[in-house]
Parts: structure tokens; C-alpha cells; sequence
């Protein structure tokens, strides 16, 4: 699975953002944390239309004050990710 596909299945189950993506795809060895690989990927699966962000929850420090993004499926990404599910679990 590459790691288009692995952010593509798990955006799939719930919406999620780089950092939560990163460490949930780190022990798959699709990504290590603070190398940044997700993030290319997601604005790719924007680029695609396959995903759209928002911004979600307080204001965080860490992000210069800035509440973390989100990221989602849209309708195409859905039918994608879907296609991918019955090509890996046929």
C-alpha cells in the first residue's frame, strides 16, 4: 500500500488531520513523524478533489494560535477510497 492509499483508506473512517495521520501510518512504515510526507499527500488529494480541510476546535499554541485542520472526503474521494477497499478486500 502506498501512502496515497494508506491516507486515502484512513481518511475514509473518520476525518482526521497531518499529525494524527502520520502517527497512526509511522508503525506501517508508510511515514516516520516530523517528516512531513503526509501533508504533500493530503494537498494532493485536494488537488484531486478527493479531499476538502477545515479548521476545527481551539486555538493551539503549537500552531501559532491557529486551530488544527482537518481533513475529509468529499463525494469523488469516497468513491475512491471505496474502489480501493474492493481492490485490497476483494
Amino acid at each position: 500500500m502506498t501512502l496515497r492509499e494508506a491516507v486515502l483508506w484512513s481518511l475514509q473512517s473518520e476525518d482526521s488531520y497531518g499529525l494524527k495521520l502520520t502517527r497512526e501510518l509511522e508503525p506501517l512504515g508508510l511515514c516516520k513523524e516530523g517528516d512531513q510526507s503526509v501533508y504533500p499527500v493530503l494537498r494532493g488529494l485536494e488537488r484531486e478533489g478527493l479531499a476538502s480541510h477545515y479548521e476545527k476546535g481551539e486555538a493551539l499554541e503549537e500552531r501559532g494560535g491557529r486551530p488544527r485542520v482537518y481533513y475529509k472526503l468529499t463525494e469523488k474521494g469516497q468513491e475512491a477510497a471505496d474502489e480501493l477497499r474492493k481492490r485490497i478486500l476483494p
